[in-house]
């Protein structure tokens, strides 16, 4: 009677271990991106974020909730977050050019995020007026995007990227990281880099 006991705790014990192992492998589960926030802006300004962290997108006037707002958020935060983009256009307006900053010039992406339009012929994000003293071929105040090293996988959907430029690599997108940037119906449209530079998409 104890042997056969002992006999039956055994298979129980290895058939839960089977199931357990089962239920932890990634071949059932695989890994998938764990997307902390979502954002969705309100406003087409260019204005930066009041707290950069504490998980909610506003700039010092309430309610308002700005693309720079909702990046520099994403950049402070844990996980994949999701960007949601109405209908619009969204200038750069705070001048500044090739620098890191995250509060002037290009949108700076340093952390995994989707950045969602509302369609090609619906959102854009642009690269505003040009300042005074400008080269005659500038398009935009700055490229539009500047991934960082580190960032991890960026989406750009759905929306249509225009009138970016700069004096180096990149009028659109600087790429500058070993993580996948994925453009889903998104278009590029009037970009700029000075001649000898590199493609409005660089990485």
């Amino acid at each position: 009677m104890t042997s056969l006991k002992t006999y039956s705790t055994s298979r129980i014990l290895i058939a839960t271990g089977l199931l357990v192992s089962l239920l932890m492998s990634p071949v059932l589960f695989p890994a998938t991106p764990i997307y902390a926030a979502t954002f969705t802006v309100n406003s087409t300004l260019d204005r930066t974020d009041i707290s950069p962290g504490d998980g909610v997108c506003r700039t010092a006037t309430a309610g308002q909730c700005t693309l720079r707002a909702a990046i520099q958020e994403a950049n402070a935060l844990p996980g994949a977050d999701i960007i949601n983009l109405p209908a619009g256009v969204y200038e750069l307006q705070l001048s500044g050019v090739n620098q890191d900053l995250d509060t002037t010039n290009d949108f700076d992406i340093r952390a995994p995020v989707t950045i969602m339009g509302a369609g090609a012929s619906a959102t854009y994000i642009d690269g505003g007026v040009p300042g005074i003293g400008a080269q005659p071929n500038a398009r935009g105040i700055d490229r539009l995007l500047e991934i960082h090293p580190n960032t991890g996988n960026v989406t750009i959907r759905d929306l249509t990227l225009r009138e970016g430029y700069t004096s180096g690599d990149g009028a659109v997108i600087l790429h500058q990281q070993n993580g996948c940037v994925t453009h889903r119906r998104a278009f590029l449209h009037r970009c700029a880099a000075l001649p000898g530079h590199g493609p409005p998409a660089r990485g």
